[in-house]
């Protein structure tokens, strides 16, 4: 499976992701599917859009925040 592949498959950071990666990333980062899914869900409903507005281009880095804000 070649790089490019991977990242339309979710493996990357491409935005929109798979939901199925989102909820695996946030396993691995001792989170349940459903706070996955609350996160996949906001973003979907504004577009995937920063809070300035701007498009998302990496969503595992939101995804990062948005855990780190959850536990803090």
């Amino acid at each position: 499976m070649g790089y490019k592949h991977q990242i339309s498959k979710g493996y990357g950071v491409g935005v929109p992701p798979d939901l199925h990666f989102v909820k695996i990333y946030f396993c691995q980062k001792g989170l349940t599917a459903s706070r996955a899914l609350k996160f996949y869900s906001h973003f979907e409903k504004i577009g995937w859009k920063t809070k300035t507005g701007k498009p998302v281009k990496n969503w595992k880095a939101l995804a990062n925040d948005w855990i780190w804000e959850f536990l803090n």
